[in-house]
């Protein structure tokens, strides 16, 4: 939770300083953004056949609070952008006496954004998505499952100062994955993710 009030520390500073500056593109944009709306649906098929006893659907509504995300895109003139998301978290402890098994998660995922003008200092954005994503549990074995993610977000930037925008968006991603344990993985199985929902994020150019 850090890092918006870092990002709107650094939008109050930055419009000022950036208030005569003529240049078009050359900027850096910072973002973080959450879940607003989350529905993820995973399904599990072997050999082709989906395994309807394996489909799992999870609805959440959070503020501030649910998929976290932080951005860093080069901005190309007014309109384009390029760049990419990455995030890393670890979680470890104990249960009674014993450890309890280790998770991590890892995103590194390419970006960008087309930003179109509508007035009033509010922007339509289209940013497609393309990465990987992966979760591993260590516990007596070595679980891991990796997805090749693909999507976009379309959305809205609404203009607080000149380098500052809290931003609205739709989001819809879809992952296609494997399971291993301790390396191993059976080809048959095949795990897919999808997700949809609404993100609320605050960006700042610097």
């Amino acid at each position: 939770m850090t890092m918006m009030p870092l990002l709107l520390a650094l939008g109050v500073a930055a419009g000022p300083a950036h208030a005569k500056k003529k240049k078009s593109g050359g900027d850096i944009r910072l973002k973080y953004s959450t879940d607003l709306v989350d529905v993820t649906i995973d399904k599990t098929a072997y050999d082709g056949e989906e395994l309807e006893d394996q489909e799992q659907r999870v609805t959440t509504l959070s503020l501030l609070d649910q998929g976290n995300r932080f951005e860093a895109t080069y901005m190309l003139g007014n309109s384009m952008e390029v760049g990419g998301i990455v995030g890393m978290s670890q979680s470890r402890g104990t249960i009674g006496d014993n450890e309890a098994p280790t998770q991590r998660h890892a995103q590194v995922l390419l970006t960008g954004a087309y930003n179109l003008g509508v007035g009033n200092g509010t922007r339509v954005f289209f940013q497609p998505i393309l990465g990987l994503d992966q979760t591993s549990t260590e516990d007596e074995t070595e679980e891991k499952l990796r997805y090749v993610v693909v999507g976009a977000d379309v959305g809205l930037r609404l203009k607080l100062n000149k380098k500052t925008t809290f931003d609205v968006a739709a989001e819809a991603l879809r992952g296609a994955g494997k399971a291993t344990v301790d390396g191993e993985s059976d080809d048959k199985l095949t795990i897919t993710q999808t997700q949809a929902g609404l993100r609320l994020g605050l960006s700042v150019r610097l």
